[in-house]
């Protein structure tokens, strides 16, 4: 991994996978948010939804809406979680190594990253099942999407915690060391 990974390679995924999320956040999430009346997008509710909630939104979105969040919202969607998986579990393994130190938690965010970006693409598959087949939607397909939503969010919330917290390990690890030299 030392031979293939470095830091300019980790930056520019970083820069890469932050420059989709940055569009999702910026543009096209608060566009779908407009198009709702509101109301967040399933991408966007990380406790989850219920069947009433699913319903609402499909139809407050629209066809102009449901046509944005399929052509456009759930293509950008599609880029990102492999951008997410490489960079946070690389970087999560990467930095682990660096350190020669505490590598299972390298190992469980490189999991938890590809846990990630593997329940958004289940995620991006059910919504898009919601929107061809509204408004006949089942509370059995609602189900599906809450529940690759809910496993996306907290393998998500783990996997960033791991890389930030092994950044700050690194930076903490790196000035104790060029203390020690002086």
């Amino acid at each position: 991994m030392k031979k293939i990974i470095n830091g300019k390679i980790l930056i520019a995924l970083f820069v890469f996978t932050n420059a989709i999320y940055l569009t999702m956040i910026l543009w096209s999430l608060p566009t779908l948010m407009e198009y709702a009346g509101g109301l967040k997008a399933f991408d966007m509710r990380p406790a989850g939804y219920n069947f009433s909630d699913a319903t609402t939104l499909l139809r407050n979105l629209g066809n102009d809406g449901l046509n944005f969040y399929k052509n456009t919202q759930l293509l950008l969607d599609t880029f990102y979680p492999f951008g997410f998986i490489l960079t946070y579990a690389i970087g999560c393994l990467w930095v682990f190594e660096k350190l020669d130190s505490l590598k299972f938690l390298g190992k469980s965010g490189a999991l938890a990253s590809v846990i990630a970006g593997i329940a958004d693409y289940i995620e991006n598959f059910f919504i898009f099942q919601l929107i061809e087949v509204n408004p006949q939607i089942t509370e059995d397909l609602v189900s599906k999407a809450n529940i690759s939503t809910l496993v996306k969010s907290i393998s998500t919330t783990i996997a960033m915690s791991i890389f930030i917290l092994s950044f700050l390990v690194l930076g903490f690890s790196t000035l104790i060391k060029n203390l020690k030299r002086e």
